[in-house]
Parts: C-alpha cells; structure tokens; sequence
C-alpha cells in the first residue's frame, strides 16, 4: 500500500513521504519541545534529510545535498540572497523571512535537481 501511494509525486517527491515527514517534525517540535509550529515546521526538510543521510536512505532530493554538488551550495546561496533581501530590504518579520528562505532553497534545489541550470522547456535544438 505504502508503494501505490508513493506514486503520487510532486518534481520527483512523493508526496506521502513529504506530508508524514513535515507532520511528524511539526508534531514533535511543537508538542514534545513547546516550540511554535511554524519554526517545527521550518525544520521539517533538514531533519529529514539529516535523518536519511544517517540512515542511510538513498533518494534523489538527499542525495543532492552531497558536497560534491555545486548545485546544493547554489540553492544555499539563492536561500541566503533571498533571506538578506528580506530582512534588509523588504523588513520581513524573522519567521516569515525565515519562511520565504527555508522555501527559495527547497524550491531552487528542487529545480536543479530536475533541471540543472537549463530551462524546463528544453532545446530548441533538438526539435529537429
């Protein structure tokens, strides 16, 4: 059963796994250490990631967080340029600014791991 739902992806995620894994982090941080739901739910991603590498889970979206790929410290950098704009320029209150950040890295990670640098609508080249 837990095979037929992971075939409902969203870029490559199953969706299932993305939902039990922000709920269950959610959960913890906000009843077993008291912290707000939103901060519990900004850790979801990394936890999970940390959590596959030691187990030693092997998927597409953690092992893009290798340090061999340049494109892991690409999305740290947008995530990083987007977390600067909005504290420094857009006066973000610290958990929204911490939102938008947390979002451009996993959104900017989850391109290059489909897309590289290249556009989605591939070459124009190869409609020959």
């Amino acid at each position: 059963m837990i095979n037929q739902l992971r075939q409902f992806r969203f870029m490559n995620i199953a969706l299932i796994d993305a939902v039990v894994g922000v709920g269950a982090i959610a959960f913890i941080g906000s009843k077993v250490l008291k912290s707000s739901l939103v901060k519990s739910t900004l850790v979801a991603v990394p936890s999970g990631i940390i959590v596959h590498k030691i187990l030693g889970v092997h998927t597409e979206f953690t092992d893009f967080w290798s340090l061999d790929n340049s494109h892991a410290y690409h999305s740290a950098a947008i995530g990083g340029a987007a977390y600067l704009i909005g504290s420094k320029v857009m006066k973000l209150k610290s958990e929204t600014n911490a939102i938008v950040a947390m979002s451009a890295i996993v959104g900017s990670a989850l391109y290059m791991l489909n897309y590289g640098h290249d556009l989605p609508i591939g070459d124009e080249d190869d409609e020959e």
